[in-house]
């Protein structure tokens, strides 16, 4: 369940430099998305958990802490991918950069993602990046799970909720837009 119970902001907010509350636990007790929330930090070509929460569903994708994903693939991926300047971006993708540069272009747009089977058939997500107080995105948060359970009629109202707890982490970390 994505919810008061199973959220701890605080936690996350100190993995990234602050130990202050925030309300996203507020956002997030108003959904029943039943999904689970990760939070996502770039490491050269990878993204790396540093932080989730176990969904109490049977059928869940099981993200462990510390596992280290490719960053090109995916919701997390997308939006840290969209805080790189383009040269950057290109020099870490290379010939994928074409590939790749719509969809960030978009995240940039936007302010989130959402994947769909992109790196794995049957799973989606939504991530929106959280930033620190000198607009740097630090890390992304996200919501992930079977794509039945993302991808439905409530899908707006979880981007919604997952761009509040982006922006209540960022405003804790002194990030005012």
């Amino acid at each position: 369940m994505f919810g008061p119970n199973s959220v701890n902001v605080a936690r996350y907010a100190s993995l990234i430099g602050t130990k202050s509350p925030t309300k996203c636990d507020a956002h997030l007790a108003e959904s029943n998305f039943q999904t689970h929330p990760s939070l996502y930090v770039q490491d050269g070509a990878s993204r790396i958990c540093i932080d989730r929460v176990e969904s109490e569903q049977l059928l869940r994708r099981v993200i462990t802490v510390g596992e280290r994903l490719p960053l090109p693939n995916g919701a997390t991926g997308k939006v840290l991918m969209s805080g790189m300047e383009g040269r950057e971006l290109m020099e870490l993708l290379g010939e994928d950069y074409e590939a790749v540069k719509p969809d960030v272009d978009k995240v940039r747009e936007r302010g989130y993602w959402v994947s769909n089977g992109e790196r794995e058939v049957g799973l989606s997500a939504i991530a929106a990046p959280v930033y620190n107080a000198k607009g740097k995105m630090i890390a992304a948060i996200s919501i992930s799970g079977p794509t039945a359970r993302i991808i439905d009629e409530e899908l707006a109202e979880k981007v919604q909720s997952v761009l509040e707890c982006a922006g209540d982490i960022s405003r804790q970390m002194g990030y005012f837009k």
